[in-house]
């Protein structure tokens, strides 16, 4: 792997709005997860196996918690800005933490420094998702660019840059060379990692920012979360992928839903087979029955819910 220069050091909670409003499912409270693991507001979460949760903080660290445990397993430091998203390659063989300090850096278990650094954006590094081989990691930036690196030598691979494409979102499909990205110019792009001089797809079809994106596990949908302020906007969303349009446009939080992600489909699970979760700075976190468009579970964390992670666990 790929070294770098500068070292990290080994590795502290949510921020918290306001706004309720009546809920069209179920109704609980939150559980606490034992000591918080970061000192500041959370803006990045992943899943990794065996339930653990990587976690990236504006206390600039990167933290690997064990949710059954309730415990920290690791924490690295070594951004100088904070973290901003995080990810992980499958089986948890690495982690990756994009900044504000526009670099994005590898970890892994067990070492106290980090393992590579990817320099090149020229503003925060807003996204990161790695490819199901862990050989790909690309990123996004509010520089308007979205680069593709080669995991184990750090260098970049290949980079488009679109005037008004700042990134906020990127989500690789695990079957295909393909990751789909949106953006502040309210465009939802697919690109081929391999080719980036165009977009393989670009649709124009938001009205407020999207903040995040998802893909289903069939890789046939995409699900995008968008921005909005007091019940306008703040919708979830859910793109077809095959049909080239939006399939449901759902309604239900009252502030901008800051994160969300399908969920796996488990046996014993009370939730409907195909659904998603979302989190929302109005302090709710809401499960979605998918294939009826609508909200069946609302879950009361708080206030000013940054970012939302599923486990199998």
């Amino acid at each position: 792997m790929g070294n770098s220069g500068s070292r990290g050091r080994r590795g502290q909670q949510y921020s918290d709005k306001k706004g309720k409003r009546k809920s069209h499912g179920r109704k609980a409270s939150g559980a606490g997860l034992g000591k918080s693991p970061h000192a500041d507001a959370v803006g990045g979460l992943a899943p990794v196996e065996r339930s653990r949760l990587l976690c990236g903080s504006d206390d600039c660290n990167v933290v690997l918690y064990d949710l059954a445990g309730k415990n920290i397993v690791q924490r690295w430091e070594g951004h100088t800005r904070p973290v901003t998203k995080v990810c992980a390659a499958p089986g948890g063989e690495a982690f990756f933490s994009a900044s504000r300090d526009l670099s994005l850096k590898m970890w892994r278990e067990g070492a106290a420094d980090e393992v590579g650094s990817f320099r090149g954006h020229e503003l925060t590094v807003s996204a990161v998702a790695v490819s199901k081989d862990g050989s790909t990691l690309v990123s996004g930036s509010r520089d308007y660019s979205v680069r593709v690196w080669d995991v184990e030598t750090t260098k970049l691979r290949t980079f488009s840059k679109i005037s008004r494409n700042i990134v906020t979102g990127v989500c690789f499909l695990s079957s295909q060379p393909l990751f789909v990205q949106t953006s502040e110019d309210l465009r939802l792009r697919v690109w081929d990692s391999r080719a980036m001089q165009t977009a393989a797809v670009t649709e124009h079809c938001f009205v407020h920012l999207p903040l995040s994106c998802d893909v289903s596990p069939d890789e046939n949908y995409f699900l995008i979360t968008c921005n909005g302020f007091e019940g306008t906007g703040c919708e979830v969303m859910m793109w077809d992928r095959r049909a080239g349009k939006m399939l449901h446009s759902l309604e239900g939080h009252i502030e901008a839903v800051t994160s969300g992600c399908f969920l796996p489909s488990l046996q014993q699970s009370t939730f409907p087979a195909f659904a998603a979760a979302t989190a929302s700075k109005d302090g709710e976190v809401k499960v979605w029955d998918m294939n009826a468009g609508k909200e069946v579970e609302s879950l009361s964390c708080g206030e000013n819910l940054l970012s939302l992670a599923a486990t199998r666990g």
